[in-house]
């Protein structure tokens, strides 16, 4: 079934965001109350991020990551950085 959302995250993300931090805009963590300021509060919303995300972070087109992987990046991102 490919690989898990945790396996995906470290591939796509964890270069940027260790441990749910972010290298490149520190305030911009992964922490629950932090993205939901930003109105990502979804899986669907993670996944959605991924593809037109804000200045600092590349978009991620469905070549690089299919829509079944970003739903599994968000539901790894969702649950791992409350």
């Amino acid at each position: 079934a490919g690989a898990g959302g945790g396996e995906l995250f470290a591939t796509h993300c964890a270069g940027c965001h260790p441990q749910g931090g972010n290298t490149v805009i520190p305030e911009k963590t992964l922490a629950r109350a932090r993205r939901e300021a930003n109105g990502i509060r979804t899986v669907r919303d993670v996944a959605a991020y991924i593809r037109n995300p804000g200045p600092g972070m590349p978009a991620f087109g469905e070549a690089m990551i299919p829509p079944a992987d970003a739903l599994k990046i968000g539901e790894y991102v969702v649950a791992s950085f409350p």
